[in-house]
């Protein structure tokens, strides 16, 4: 009876043990690697960019034609009016690529931060989990060694038997 109580008490031990002196799971470590790898790359960020740019530059350049064609229709085509109305409309076009510079800039900040909080918060996860695994296995070793304590000796009392 003593012998089946110590191996009940020792494999219920087993779970708590791993949990509370394993390594990191190969599950942690994945997530973590996802994690890192989440994001808006340098080279997403430079595409973004180039193809806003892109975008605003054609739009800006078909404005300024059609201010041109408009001045040239009234007999104003040389004039300083079109100079400034292509020049607000270049300054309107560059404060457009810097807005989404600083907009993509603004995300990829915003998702790093994010990605330190969910690792952060993965890791103080995964130490409770830990402590709660030698919490358990230290109260799973007192208690089940009372219980055999508490069997008078079930252990020995082998020893102790009467065989006449």
């Amino acid at each position: 009876m003593a012998i089946g109580t110590a191996l009940s008490l020792f494999g219920g031990l087993v779970a708590p043990a791993m949990q509370a002196f394993g390594g990191t799971p190969k599950g942690v470590k994945a997530y973590e690697k996802f994690l890192k790898s989440r994001g808006i790359s340098d080279a997403d960020a430079r595409k973004m960019i180039s193809d806003h740019s892109g975008i605003a530059g054609d739009k800006a350049q078909m404005a300024k034609t059609n201010i041109m064609g408009n001045l040239h229709a009234q007999g104003l085509g040389n004039s300083i009016i079109g100079t400034q109305a292509g020049m607000e409309i270049d300054e309107g076009k560059n404060q457009s690529i810097v807005d989404t510079a600083r907009a993509i800039d603004f995300k990829r900040k915003d998702e790093e931060i994010r990605k330190r909080e969910m690792l952060a918060q993965m890791r103080m996860q995964q130490g409770l989990a830990k402590r709660q695994g030698q919490a358990d296995l230290w109260g799973g070793l007192i208690g089940g060694l009372g219980r055999i304590e508490g069997e008078s000796n079930v252990l020995t009392n082998w020893i102790n038997r009467d065989r006449g």
